[in-house]
Order: structure tokens, then C-alpha cells, then sequence
């Protein structure tokens, strides 16, 4: 996919982050309510190598966690859920979600 086609592509993602060389993308959706969480992710996940649900309680969190859970397991493996305050917070992204997909970029 060209650089143009992926930034058009993600255009609507709350927060996008890449390397230098743009071949790894990580996408944060920020979660203020539980109502569109599965759409958020369901377009978000072939999108981007990674993407952090963002939630704002600890209910939101729970609906996010769910939903996760009834995804394929390659795509759960591409998902990180967590309070969104815990990302305000945080040096590095393993202090946020604990991954292999993160672990094995250095993330």
C-alpha cells in the first residue's frame, strides 16, 4: 500500500504512530463511551500492525476487553485494551499493554 493510500486510510483514527520508515503503525483509539467500540475496531485492525483501545473507565474498558475476546485470535493478538489514563502516564508502550507483536519491535 503507498504512503498516501495508508494515511488516507486512517484518517478517522483518534491517534496514529509510525517509525521512521512508516512499515509498522500503531493506531489509538480513544474510547469515551462503549457505543461504537466493535466499529472502531472492526475498521482499525487490517489497518494498522497494532491498535490500543483507549478507554476512559474502567466499564468502557470491560465492553472493550469483551468484544476483543470474540475476535480471531490473530487479530487479538494485534489488540491492546487499557484505561486511557494509563497511557497519559506511561515511558514506553509496554508500560501500557503487554504484546508480542510490541515486544518483538522493541516497543
Amino acid at each position: 500500500m503507498e504512503n498516501r493510500d495508508r494515511k488516507e486510510n486512517l484518517k478517522f483514527v483518534d491517534i496514529v504512530a509510525t517509525n521512521t520508515t512508516q512499515d509498522f503503525i500503531i493506531a489509538v483509539e480513544i474510547e469515551l463511551s462503549d457505543t461504537n467500540i466493535k466499529n472502531n475496531i472492526e475498521k482499525d485492525i487490517e489497518r494498522v500492525n497494532f491498535l490500543i483501545e483507549a478507554c476512559a473507565n474502567e466499564n468502557i474498558m470491560k465492553k472493550a476487553q469483551e468484544i476483543t475476546k470474540n475476535l480471531p485470535e490473530e487479530s487479538q493478538n494485534k489488540i491492546g485494551v487499557c484505561l486511557l489514563t494509563k497511557i497519559l502516564r506511561c515511558f514506553k508502550l509496554s508500560d501500557v499493554v503487554n504484546s508480542n507483536v510490541l515486544k518483538e519491535r522493541g516497543l
